[in-house]
């Protein structure tokens, strides 16, 4: 989406807020989160799946905007 300009915010800025603590969480993609994504169906693509077994996983909100 920030290629397409869609959202105004650059790489940099997005780092910084991170980095500030402002709501954001880094977390590993490891062996919890893939077993996790074995569980959902396969025809998703890759990374729907990885997203979504993280958020499943954390138990965490997860907002999205379909096209």
């Amino acid at each position: 989406m920030l290629k397409k300009k869609k959202i105004l915010l650059t790489i940099e800025k997005l780092l910084e807020k991170i980095n500030q603590g402002d709501g954001f969480t880094i977390v590993s993609f490891d062996f919890p989160i893939v077993q996790t994504m074995l569980q959902l169906p396969e025809n998703w693509d890759i990374h729907d799946r990885i997203i979504t077994a993280t958020a499943g996983y954390y138990q965490a909100i997860l907002i999205t905007e379909c096209a």
